[in-house]
């Protein structure tokens, strides 16, 4: 019986195939040790792997990871922002780097990368968000107003899954959407961007109250019996 060329082939990415199911690579066991705890093992795995590719943005995620549950958030920061210098429009890294910043009470780092990934992706509301908090916090109203602009005329377009069905919050929302349209215009109308600003900020202590149960309208004024 002759063999073909194509039969060995086959038979070549079977037998790799159930090799690496068998004995997985490094690369594959190092999460697994780390939700296992090992972290030992991990970190000599991932060292082992770094050795020969230094710069592999992807094996730095998975360290600046193993360093943040060994308790080591400066390395783990450091080695991210490494990953990043390899991918620099990687959103997710991004994302990770901006809240190790805010947990190491660092609001400049993490301010930097929020509006970093709004300028890879301009239709990040959760990022807009973060940038107009960020410059409210420093005292830029200016920049905090075009922020909130920004992420209002987002949520014009797309909004929020799972808001409360509440008629003041959409009211106030309507507001805003006037007062952000108004700023497109006067970007230096300081009144203009007071308004914005702190009806911004009504709506969204109001909306988390909705959502802990405090600021429902009642359906039915109060009765003297």
């Amino acid at each position: 019986m002759k063999i073909k060329f194509w039969q060995i082939l086959c038979f070549l990415a079977v037998i790799i195939g159930v090799t690496l199911a068998v004995f997985p690579t490094k690369r594959v066991l190092i999460p697994l040790y780390m939700e296992e705890g090992q972290f030992r093992k991990a970190d000599e795995y991932l060292s082992d792997l770094l050795k020969n590719k230094p710069d592999n943005a992807g094996l730095l995620s998975l360290a600046s990871r193993l360093y943040l549950l060994k308790g080591e958030p400066g390395r783990a920061i450091e080695t991210l922002e490494r990953a990043l210098k390899q991918e620099p429009r990687n959103v997710s890294d991004l994302r990770k780097l901006a809240k190790l910043y805010e947990w190491d009470r660092n609001p400049k780092g993490a301010m930097g990368k929020w509006e970093r990934i709004t300028e890879i992706d301009p239709h990040e509301k959760k990022a807009w968000a973060k940038v107009a908090d960020y410059n409210r916090y420093y005292g830029d109203a200016e920049k905090e107003a075009s922020a909130i602009a920004k992420l209002i005329s987002l949520e014009k377009k797309s909004p929020i899954k799972g808001d409360p069905a509440d008629p003041l919050l959409k009211m106030i929302t309507r507001e805003l959407g006037e007062l952000a349209h108004g700023l497109g215009g006067k970007r230096d109308d300081p009144l203009l961007s007071y308004l914005l600003s702190h009806l911004y900020l009504i709506r969204e202590q109001y909306r988390d109250a909705i959502r802990e149960g405090h600021g429902k309208i009642p359906k039915k004024g109060p009765t003297l019996s």
